[in-house]
């Protein structure tokens, strides 16, 4: 608090009001000396706290800053009447913000005398009769909407305030309808029509009115620019630290919603300021109509908005995120907007299941380009997506990778995301490994043959675990895929690609029993050589080699005559192809001896496979890989035995029966000395 002991502050601001009437002597210091004497008067103390001695200094000095803005009002000259206008009130608007009612009070005293002064002036002779009356508002008060949005939120305050606040507002609203009573737009005249036939405010000098009538009153005499300085106001007193009464501002707010065609103009202003008040507006009132108007303006704005708005405020701000998924978390404005984004483009393709969950990444990945149709085609910042832990994200991004690997060129530059996709094989959902495998056999398909040949030895290996997978379509595109990749594998490479082929041979085996038909072969059906030199193409956006009418070799059976080919295994070619699938697995086991414990393990797993053809080909199998194995202690042979044993309550009879004749021999053969003769007898057992 300031002392009131001297008379040098009253003097001050007479002296001040005398140089005003110099044109030129305050002249670019009219601000900062304004703030000087308001600092120093309105943190006076409260009038009811002022000594009886000293009230009639104090109502002097009161006096005086009266006479000073009057002064300052009449004599300033019309060339610097706008600068001078905007300076007086920027600075009482700053005192509104005080935590002190009497500082708030007088500066709102103050507002009042402006606003009384400037109404009294007497323009036309200020303007050497040469002014247009009805420009006074334009010209000279830049604030309007700015001043009226705080005078709205103090006049339902309390009394103290109140009563400045509503006689400014009655003096300004006379003022204004006045002036601009006959230079309306179209737009104005309909919302002073509605209004006048609603009837639904009650804005008169000899009422009471509320803010929102207020808003109602001034709204049709307010230019466009002006309305939105309403609005923001209102926005910036629902923070936490604003003196204002939070339903208060909600009740201005709700006018503005109520006709938001004609009051929110420029959304992406509105939007700007929310973003950097959202975190400090936590009051349970204003965060409900701030998450009201979020939604109502996403349903209102273009596309072209929207990309803006994602450009200025993206979804990696942590600040605008929360705005983003307020704005999105109805399904219908959510739609909305993809759709207006994606609209006449490819990536209206991209919205097919896409759920509420993804729309903000998607959004945001869509703001990274300029232009809709080549919002993937910056393929370096789709490392960091491709690796999101959101399942959804990845869905979206693979999504836009399988349209866009359609075209060779864009196909070709995706090599340097391959290890990223690949990675996405690991997911646990089908779908995002499905479209994984779309890109993966797309990009083969146009790359060269020397580079798919590099693909295939780099990333074939990645594809066994996925023979194993729960959705059958999983495991027919990944045979397929690597059935391709085997294929597409140049002379160079052939010797770094041997050990992954034999490493896939058993689980392909195991795949020739599968009891979807698109998985294995068609029992019984012979099936003919893959033709040497065929032509080789896209199958299922990859590669195929076309082979005559009369054949068609199916997923794993085409897949291990892929690899019969590569490792020149003409036997094993000719069993393939006859789908000899028992005679298949001896011939593995008679070629690669030393692999024979290699494939034990690789074989057990199936002997939990919900399939019963294929439990039964693992016990069939490891019987026979038991015969060959250089390891016939009565250990190993304990271990098998006890892989076997939970198969002797099998749902099916046949893998029950099969299980029990392979452990019985297995158990023999562990006590006995000569175990490897009576492994033998396993030979007419599985043949």
């Amino acid at each position: 608090m300031h002392a009131l002991c001297s008379v040098i502050k009253q003097k001050v601001m007479l002296t001040f009001a005398d140089m005003s009437t110099v044109e030129t002597a305050l002249e670019g210091k009219t601000e900062s000396i304004l703030n000087s004497c308001f600092n120093s008067v309105f943190f006076l103390p409260p009038e009811l706290d002022v000594p009886e001695e000293e009230q009639t200094l104090y109502t002097k000095t009161m006096i005086a800053m009266n006479v000073m803005l009057r002064a300052l009002v009449h004599n300033c000259p019309s060339s610097r009447m706008r600068e001078e206008m905007c300076s007086i009130f920027q600075a009482l608007l700053h005192f509104f913000h005080s935590q002190h009612m009497h500082v708030r009070t007088r500066a709102l005293y103050g507002v009042l005398r402006m606003i009384t002064d400037f109404i009294e002036k007497d323009w036309y002779c200020a303007a050497n009769c040469g002014f247009i009356y009805e420009s006074l508002i334009e010209v000279y008060f830049p604030i309007l909407g700015q001043l009226l949005g705080h005078l709205c939120l103090f006049s339902c305050g309390q009394h103290a305030t109140r009563v400045p606040a509503t006689d400014a507002l009655y003096r300004l609203y006379a003022f204004v309808k006045r002036d601009r009573r006959t230079a309306l737009t179209e737009e104005m005249e309909k919302y002073v029509h509605l209004r006048e036939k609603l009837q639904d405010t009650n804005f008169a000098c000899d009422n009471l009115c509320s803010p929102s009538d207020c808003a109602k009153a001034f709204g049709g005499y307010l230019r466009p620019a002006e309305r939105m300085d309403v609005v923001l106001t209102a926005l910036e007193a629902m923070v936490d630290s604003s003196i204002y009464d939070k339903e208060v501002a909600c009740s201005v707010m709700a006018v503005a919603m109520e006709d938001h065609a004609f009051w929110l103009s420029d959304k992406t202003q509105i939007v700007t300021s929310i973003r950097k008040n959202l975190r400090s507006i936590t009051a349970k009132a204003a965060r409900h109509c701030l998450d009201s108007l979020l939604l109502l303006l996403t349903s209102q704005m273009p596309a072209e908005e929207v990309r803006d708005l994602l450009k200025s405020s993206p979804p990696s701000d942590s600040s605008a995120l929360d705005m983003w998924e307020v704005m999105l978390c109805m399904p219908r404005t959510l739609e909305k907007v993809l759709k207006e984004l994606t609209k006449g483009s490819q990536l209206s393709r991209l919205l097919e299941g896409v759920t509420e969950d993804t729309c903000i990444l998607f959004l945001a990945l869509m703001a990274k380009s300029e232009d809709n149709e080549d919002f993937l085609g910056d393929l370096r910042h789709l490392k960091t997506y491709l690796k999101h832990p959101s399942v959804e994200m990845r869905t979206v991004v693979l999504r836009g990778l399988v349209i866009l690997s359609e075209t060779r060129e864009k196909a070709r530059k995706m090599e340097v995301v391959l290890p990223e996709i690949m990675a996405t094989l690991q997911a646990a959902s089908a779908d995002v490994k499905m479209k994984a495998l779309f890109v993966i056999q797309n990009i083969m398909g146009h790359v060269k043959r020397k580079e798919a040949s590099s693909i295939a030895v780099q990333h074939a290996e990645e594809l066994l675990p996925l023979f194993v997978d729960e959705s059958s379509a999983v495991r027919v595109s990944s045979i397929r895929l690597y059935r391709d990749m085997v294929q597409a594998v140049v002379w160079c490479h052939r010797r770094r690609m041997k050990g992954t082929v034999r490493r896939g041979l058993v689980p392909l085996l195991f795949r020739m029993s599968d009891e979807n038909q698109d998985v294995a072969q068609h029992a019984g059906k012979r099936l003919p050589a893959l033709p040497r030199g065929g032509q080789c193409r896209l199958s299922f956006l990859g590669p195929q080699c076309h082979l005559p009418a009369s054949a068609s070799l199916q997923a794993a059976g085409r897949a291990v005559v892929q690899t019969a080919n590569l490792l020149s295994w003409n036997d094993l070619r000719e069993l393939a192809e006859k789908q000899e699938t028992w005679r298949i697995a001896e011939c593995l086991l008679q070629r690669d001896q030393s692999r024979a414990e290699e494939y034990l393990q690789q074989s057990q797993p199936y002997l939990q496979d919900p399939q019963g053809a294929l439990r039964e080909e693992a016990v069939r199998f490891i019987g026979l890989a038991a015969r060959y194995s250089r390891d016939q202690s009565e250990e190993k042979l304990e271990d098998i035995i006890r892989a076997l044993m939970p198969l002797a309550s099998d749902a099916e009879s046949s893998v029950q029966c099969l299980a029990a004749q392979t452990t019985l021999i297995l158990r023999t053969a562990s006590r006995t000395a000569t175990s490897r003769r009576s492994l033998r007898a396993l030979c007419c057992l599985f043949c």
